[in-house]
């Protein structure tokens, strides 16, 4: 509760009694029941963002900004979402996640760390046959500048810290979830392969300067189709012919978003 209340206090929230809060409560609320954490009394708030995000807490709030919401087609592609963060919250993946980093960063200055972190990006970028591009390969040119415990960090913090198999475990269970609510099996899919010319032009434009923020995010949507395609052939028999609520999704979320004032 108090993670959501830091996070409420940061960012504006659209009312909870409007069509579109409702909307999405009623999407969540149908996916959720279907999770490990059935129980729980999720809540599901939408914040004022152009960023295309979500994000939950311990407790059971899921957070998804109206970015976020503006990139979905249909309440199938809704639910995959909403069902990934239910996902983190029924497996715990917030808590697995701050005790993994926490016994990474044992004995660890972070603030010199952060500062040695900052100090070899800027070394990477300097170098004259640094090329910019994949998050991946900057990371192994960093690692080369870094002593042990600065190494340390920088696996604790960028690719532990983003826990690539909790985020694509949350994808699957997610997805499923969303399959047993009577959505088709695909909705996650499809909104990431609309994410990829996007993506993939960000990633791999020659000599753009990476920051310490492009390395802590997400695994690439062609990873997480990969993934998904993988963990999800045993339901192929399931087809997508599953509920896709576009008709409705536009007319109680994106037209409304259309016409809102920000």
């Amino acid at each position: 509760y108090v993670v959501a209340a830091s996070i409420l206090n940061q960012f504006t929230a659209i009312d909870p009694a409007s069509i579109l809060s409702q909307t999405i409560n009623m999407v969540g609320t149908t996916v959720a029941s279907f999770s490990e954490r059935y129980d729980l009394p999720f809540k599901f708030i939408i914040i004022q963002s152009d960023e295309l995000n979500s994000f939950s807490t311990p407790g059971g709030f899921v957070f998804l900004t109206t970015g976020l919401l503006k990139s979905l087609m249909d309440e199938a592609e809704l639910a995959a979402v909403i069902g990934h963060e239910i996902a983190h919250v029924a497996h715990r993946h917030v808590k697995k996640s701050a005790e993994n980093k926490e016994k990474a960063l044992g004995g660890i200055d972070t603030g010199k760390m952060e500062a040695d972190l900052e100090q070899a990006l800027t070394k990477v970028h300097q170098r004259s046959d640094y090329q910019g591009g994949d998050s991946r390969v900057l990371q192994k040119e960093i690692f080369q500048e870094l002593n042990f415990e600065s190494e340390r960090f920088l696996d604790a913090t960028l690719v532990g810290g983003r826990d690539y198999a909790m985020e694509k475990e949350a994808d699957l269970w997610g997805q499923y979830y969303a399959l047993k609510a009577g959505y088709g099996l695909d909705g996650l899919s499809t909104w990431l392969k609309r994410l990829l010319p996007n993506n993939e032009a960000a990633t791999s434009s020659p000599h753009r300067k990476l920051t310490v923020s492009d390395l802590m995010k997400h695994p690439q949507p062609a990873d997480r189709m990969a993934a998904l395609k993988q963990g999800l052939a045993p339901y192929k028999k399931w087809g997508n012919s599953g509920f896709r609520g576009r008709e409705r999704y536009q007319k109680n979320v994106l037209d409304i978003l259309a016409h809102r004032r920000n």
